[in-house]
């Protein structure tokens, strides 16, 4: 890239975006570091979507357009876009080898908050199948036969 070229970007958006259910895309300030993501992903019993993207690669810019969706399908899951071009700070907390990267972290009761999963690739179907299983709600716990004869 030459020196009078600007800094690729994604058609549309900001080069970072944070997108928080239930509204599609918000812009947000060009300056979300790691440690601004530290203190989103320590809220109780959340679930955050990392997405670190790059720009010039169309495998991200396929997974750039899908993330709206899945936004509106999880109003309670938080979605950030990180472009990779602009912040190398947060694909390295996760070391990230691969784009698109899509880390789902999970923080459950009080505790640590972890990576749960990881995406490569344009698989917004992978992530969907993720937060489901994530999201569902508990299942009731099956009764014993003494109590079902109690119950008649």
């Amino acid at each position: 890239m030459g020196n009078n070229q600007a800094a690729p970007t994604f058609p549309g958006l900001p080069s970072k975006t944070v997108v928080e259910p239930p509204d599609n895309l918000i812009n947000a300030p060009n300056k979300l570091t790691a440690a601004d993501l530290d203190s989103k992903i320590t809220e109780p019993n959340a679930i955050q979507v990392v997405c670190c993207l790059a720009p010039y690669c169309s495998i991200s810019r396929g997974l750039n357009s899908a993330l709206p969706q899945l936004a509106s399908e999880f109003p309670t899951v938080n979605f950030y876009k990180v472009n990779t071009e602009k912040n190398q700070e947060i694909p390295a907390k996760f070391n990230v080898q691969i784009i698109p990267y899509t880390a789902i972290i999970v923080k459950k009761n009080g505790g640590d908050p972890y990576e749960h999963a990881h995406v490569t690739g344009n698989e917004p179907d992978e992530i969907r199948k993720i937060l489901n299983e994530l999201t569902k709600p508990p299942e009731e716990p099956k009764k014993s036969p003494l109590e079902k004869l109690k119950e008649l």
